[in-house]
């Protein structure tokens, strides 16, 4: 009885050679050539080849002669997949050149997260129905702590500026100056006030419990998280002092961007998905100084 390749249906005879699959089947010697260069045996002797196939099932054979016989792309695909690469380079860099906020290099503290690479910061406020807001540094104008309670002793206001520095003491002075000097058997209120260039205003409680112990680890870690976003805030208005340093690719010097350039920028980062409607929006107002 006459047998047929199982992989190109060709007739085989009782004397073609062949070679013997794990389920019986058979394949002709051209097909072997190629089921063997695929899977990488090629090379080895006639023994090694027939055992090889041996434990090769029908499956496994048909996929590699279609790894073999795939056709290689005609130089109008190679072409199309040029253009698209440099689009996709072209793509990295206009995201590239628009300051971005990245989650992973941000320092964060209490609902605040700033990424001083890009000068971007993220406030998130309220405990259940949270808003969040990316905003500029240069949106951030000034930020009061707030620390009170029962019997004080000494007592003193401090409000760091972007302009004016700090009302009392020098630069720096506001971490621990917050709660230094200041004695209190009891808390009853733990908070910083953050105002921004619009005229708004936002407060974060830091002692929901409305009063505890001075000595209470409640106290402790409001007062901990205080300084703490302080300490940031600090960061955040002085890098708005510190220009950020531009990169000039050319020898020639670039002619100034136009407040339309700007837009079109950002409505490209909009139509891309990068940044939201609101984002775009906000920045199409602080461009045009509306």
């Amino acid at each position: 009885m006459k047998q047929s390749c199982a992989l190109c249906r060709k007739t085989l005879g009782i004397f073609d050679d062949k070679n013997t699959l794990a389920d019986n089947s058979v394949i002709c010697t051209e097909c072997s050539k190629k089921v063997a260069t695929a899977l990488g045996f090629n090379n080895k002797n006639l023994f090694s080849q027939t055992w090889k196939f041996l434990n090769i099932s029908l499956d496994t054979a048909k996929d590699a002669i279609t790894k073999t016989e795939a056709p290689k792309p005609s130089l109008r695909e190679r072409n199309t997949k040029g253009v698209q690469n440099n689009q996709n380079r072209k793509y990295r860099e206009k995201i590239a050149a628009v300051p971005i906020f990245v989650e992973d290099r941000a320092v964060s503290s209490n609902g605040i997260s700033a990424d001083f690479a890009s000068k971007k910061v993220r406030i998130t406020t309220g405990s259940f129905n949270k808003k969040t807001s990316l905003l500029d540094f240069s949106d951030i104008v000034s930020y009061s702590p707030h620390f009170e309670g029962h019997e004080v002793k000494k007592h003193h206001g401090l409000t760091r500026a972007a302009t004016g520095g700090l009302l009392f003491g020098g630069a720096g002075a506001i971490v621990g100056a917050v709660t230094g000097g200041k004695h209190f058997s009891e808390i009853t209120r733990v908070s910083i006030t953050i105002r921004f260039k619009n005229g708004e205003a936002v407060e974060y409680n830091l002692l929901p419990s409305g009063s505890a112990k001075a000595t209470s680890a409640i106290a402790q870690n409001a007062n901990n998280q205080l300084e703490d976003m302080s300490a940031l805030l600090d960061r955040i208005i002085e890098a708005n002092r510190t220009p950020t340093p531009v990169t000039i690719h050319s020898s020639q010097e670039k002619a100034p961007i136009s407040s339309a350039d700007e837009i079109r920028k950002y409505k490209s980062l909009l139509d891309d998905g990068i940044i939201t409607p609101e984002e775009f929006n906000a920045k199409k107002k602080q461009i045009l100084g509306i």
